[in-house]
């Protein structure tokens, strides 16, 4: 019986768990070494106590166990966590197992109980683990999924449910991955697949998806392998990108750059020291600049040198504040033309509101401002023109010269030439002629080496004036070889462009007008050539008026000469009868000159006479000559009085003496400003038809007398004013 015991004895202790034996209340009846072990009491502190000896306090439901033991006691093994407390006061689990057994012939509970702290430990780790790897998919931006080898979902992250528009996982679990992908990407999709299992990388990961409502979407997939503990793929990882908004951002994007690239406006983008980054093509064609040329310089480089500093300072005050600017800009191209651009400048501001960049809009605006400008001087031409027009009003010949050379300095600076003329044709001697010209500063003038040119030697100019068409030559020297004529005339005179303009009148060529350009190239627009035929019409209309003038003046001297010689002849026959008269005397005297000489007194009278009769004869001669001699009108002051008696005096010489010639002349008659000759011719022609009229017997009396309106002045007046216009004086007979 002894050696019994210690064979039980000894098999209780060698158990390494813990093995109390307990009775139906649940008192410890013996525990072996495992449990000495376990909780660090003697044994015999465990004889007699229940479980609540070394619980540990509030950890575990005793009643719940005691239940448990009484149902062991019916043979219905039980298992359970209980937390114990050694006697050093630790805590920790353990796992107990209660069976129904014998303790020496008694019904009796054996529990086994196993300390489980460190699976537990691991247990809790694990559960850590898995919590924070739960977290992670949960909080994670992208919806994970895993999968077997055949692409059927084993599981589901919530934000993949949220992504395809599920309920729960349960909707999706055991589905194939392929009801994701839209038709059109599914072959993709299935090549995909197989690159993952082959350890093949595929860069090509994005497709259209589909959600559960059948609405399609971008999605970014990045996959592996899910390994198991040999190393061997058992399935996929896939994280899903809803990537839609990127793709119409990048879409977005796309199209504006092309936008920007492609822009009819030049865009230049600098940071904010002004380096360039960004220049689009428009900027390239425009400049001449490539995008090599312009990263990394300053917009300096397109500066020409002709925009005032004050542009360039207000610029950059208004960027400085963070305010955009506008304004035009002459700048200069890679190749050194110049150029307009309207610019806009705007400035970038980051969330902390410094400037970051600035960005340049630029639209070459040359045409529009030549256009612009062009029309500015057209319309100012135009104006110009008018108010010169009022100088050919009355336009006399005495100061033609004077008008004409003054409208050719005004309408040639005006339009910026160097050089401004008129030539005229001479029809009889087919030659032309500068007769005005206006040269600018430091010009040479030509007028002179322009004189009695053939028009033989100029044909291309020559057939074009007489067709009446205009001369427009933006560029000498690309004239064609058939202009060698003209070509050679124009290097003389450094011409580098000319335009002339016929003067007409009722489709008669009178000459041309033309404008040099001699520093630089210049082409005239058609419409300032138009207005410049209002000058050629000007100046034609003028140049036909004045020698339609010329011409008529010269019919009335003619008829002037006729009219004096109408009048000498009919005083002919008197001016000879009064000659013979004079010569009569003179030889009667001359013929008793001899007998006289000895008599002092009756020799002086008769010489004294013969010196009389001789100068009234060369007064006679000289009042004829005056009369008959063909001048031009030419003003002076005359004694109207004298000159009147000078003619009665001549007149009674040459009438008959049955005519009576009187004078009634009024003494207050004034010194007049006339033409003598005209004067004298007129008061003759009224006596010598005075005389016709009387058949040479009767009487004639010239009067002269004050108009009414002049006696009504003071006589302080009068003196004052010698021939006043409102004035008259009249003449009568």
């Amino acid at each position: 019986m002894k050696r019994s015991e210690e064979s039980y004895r000894g098999l209780f202790n060698s158990v390494k768990d813990a093995i109390y034996i307990q009775d139906t209340d649940g008192k410890f009846l013996d525990v072996n070494e495992g449990a000495v072990e376990m909780y660090g009491y003697p044994r015999d502190m465990f004889i007699g106590r229940t479980p609540e000896f070394l619980s540990a306090p509030d950890k575990n439901n005793l009643d719940r166990i005691a239940g448990l033991i009484r149902k062991a006691f019916d043979g219905i093994p039980q298992q359970f966590e209980f937390w114990g407390k050694r006697a050093n006061g630790e805590i920790f689990p353990k796992e107990v197992r209660l069976y129904k057994g014998s303790y020496f012939g008694e019904d009796a509970v054996i529990a086994v109980a196993q300390d489980i702290s460190n699976r537990k430990n691991a247990d809790e780790i694990l559960r850590a683990s898995e919590e924070r790897y739960r977290k992670l998919i949960d909080t994670s931006p992208d919806a994970i999924a895993i999968t077997d080898m055949n692409g059927n979902v084993l599981f589901m992250s919530g934000k993949s449910i949220e992504l395809f528009g599920g309920s729960n996982d349960k909707s999706y679990i055991g589905n194939n991955v392929l009801q994701w992908i839209a038709p059109q990407h599914r072959e993709k999709a299935l090549k995909g697949i197989g690159d993952i299992f082959r350890g093949i990388a595929n860069p090509d990961n994005q497709y259209r998806l589909v959600r559960e409502d059948g609405s399609e979407f971008f999605g970014e997939i990045n996959a592996a392998p899910l390994l198991d503990a040999a190393g061997k793929p058992e399935g996929m990882v896939a994280l899903i990108r809803d990537i839609t908004y990127r793709k119409q951002s990048e879409e977005f994007l796309r199209k504006f750059s092309l936008v920007v690239d492609q822009s009819p406006a030049s865009v230049v983008i600098t940071d904010k020291n002004g380096v360039i980054e960004y220049v689009n093509k428009k900027f390239t064609a425009v400049t001449g600049y490539t995008h090599g040329d312009a990263i990394g310089q300053n917009p300096r480089i397109l500066q020409s040198g002709f925009t005032p500093r004050e542009v360039y300072k207000e610029m950059w005050d208004n960027l400085s504040k963070g305010h955009e600017w506008r304004g035009e800009l002459l700048n200069k191209k890679k190749n050194g033309d110049l150029f307009w651009e309207d610019v806009e400048i705007t400035p970038l501001i980051d969330e902390s509101g410094a400037t970051v960049n600035y960005v340049a809009l630029k639209e070459d605006i040359t045409t529009k401002k030549i256009s612009t400008e062009a029309l500015e001087r057209r319309e100012a031409l135009e104006k110009e023109l008018v108010n010169l027009s009022t100088s050919f009003v009355n336009l006399q010949q005495s100061n033609y010269n004077s008008v004409f050379n003054f409208v050719l300095e005004r309408v040639g600076k005006f339009t910026h030439a160097d050089r401004a003329y008129i030539f005229r044709y001479d029809e009889k001697h087919h030659t032309m002629s500068n007769t005005h010209e206006w040269v600018a500063d430091g010009i040479s003038a030509e007028i002179e080496n322009s004189q009695n040119l053939s028009i033989a030697d100029l044909p291309k100019w020559m057939d074009l004036m007489n067709r009446h068409e205009n001369i427009h030559v933006p560029s000498v020297e690309q004239l064609p070889d058939s202009w060698s004529a003209e070509k050679k005339i124009f290097g003389e005179q450094q011409i580098k462009s000319l335009v002339a303009v016929p003067l007409l009148y009722s489709s008669q060529l009178l000459g041309f007008i033309g404008f040099d350009s001699v520093k630089t190239l210049r082409t005239w627009e058609n419409e300032e050539i138009r207005l410049l035929h209002i000058l050629a019409d000007l100046f034609a209309g003028t140049i036909k008026r004045l020698r339609t003038e010329e011409e008529k003046e010269n019919l009335e001297q003619q008829v002037r000469q006729i009219q004096k010689l109408e009048s000498i002849g009919t005083l002919a026959s008197g001016i000879a009868h009064d000659f013979n008269n004079i010569l009569g005397i003179i030889m009667a005297h001359v013929s008793v000159l001899e007998r006289l000489k000895n008599d002092d007194g009756k020799f002086s009278n008769s010489t004294e006479t013969i010196l009389r009769t001789i100068n009234r004869g060369a007064a006679l001669v000289k009042q004829i000559l005056t009369f008959a001699r063909k001048t031009s009108t030419n003003l002076e002051y005359v004694n109207v009085n004298k000159a009147i008696t000078e003619i009665q005096k001549m007149l009674s010489e040459t009438f008959p003496k049955s005519i009576s010639l009187s004078l009634k002349l009024e003494k207050a008659i004034p010194i007049l400003m006339v033409d003598g000759t005209q004067f004298n011719q007129s008061i003759l022609n009224l006596c010598v038809n005075a005389k016709d009229a009387m058949n040479d017997h009767g009487s004639l009396v010239i009067s002269t007398r004050l108009g009414k309106k002049y006696l009504n002045r003071s006589s302080q007046q009068r003196r004052r004013e010698k021939e006043p216009d409102s004035d008259y004086r009249s003449c009568s007979e």
